[in-house]
């Protein structure tokens, strides 16, 4: 106030939403917040690149693009990924039908638990991959999401409950 501020907004995690709200914060709706770390992107995305994710979020056609569909998104996320952040199980069954980068997790988040399951036998390399900004893998993910039925499957598909992530360097 004393520089003329009228209002102060931010972004918070469910984590920190306690937080906020006891230093006097109110939530005024959900939105989205894009973020790009410096050392994860090499040059801008190309308008290209940027029509395809926001067709995968918004839940629109895909262009008929298999070359996108099998590259990571600048952030480092895959499309799998990025339709499960946005709760499009379409745009995920079109990614499939292209060939994208295997992303056993955001597949069965979605629901698409028949999908996943071919995805494990078909790609059984992806079940270790490390993924995200927190660079888990699957089972990390059943594990923190407290899903036991998809743990046990990755298991039995042989994910490795010994690769670490890349935030905590923990294994699973």
């Amino acid at each position: 106030l004393e520089r003329g501020a009228l209002l102060a907004t931010l972004n918070a995690t469910p984590a920190g939403e306690r937080l906020y709200r006891a230093l006097g914060f109110a939530e005024t709706g959900e939105g989205q917040t894009w973020l790009v770390p410096a050392g994860t992107i090499r040059q801008p995305p190309s308008p290209l690149q940027v029509a395809f994710a926001l067709a995968i979020s918004g839940g629109d056609a895909l262009p008929e693009d298999p070359d996108l569909a099998r590259r990571l998104l600048p952030n480092g996320d895959t499309p799998l990924g990025h339709a499960s952040r946005f709760d499009q199980p379409e745009a995920a069954r079109q990614l499939l039908a292209m060939g994208t980068v295997p992303d056993v997790a955001a597949v069965w988040q979605l629901g698409l638990i028949e999908e996943a399951r071919a995805l494990m036998r078909l790609s059984p390399a992806s079940l270790d991959i490390r993924r995200g900004t927190q660079g888990v893998t699957p089972l990390h993910f059943a594990i923190f999401s407290g899903d036991q039925e998809f743990l046990v499957e990755l298991l039995d598909a042989g994910a490795s409950p010994f690769v670490r992530d890349g935030h905590f360097d923990s294994d699973a």
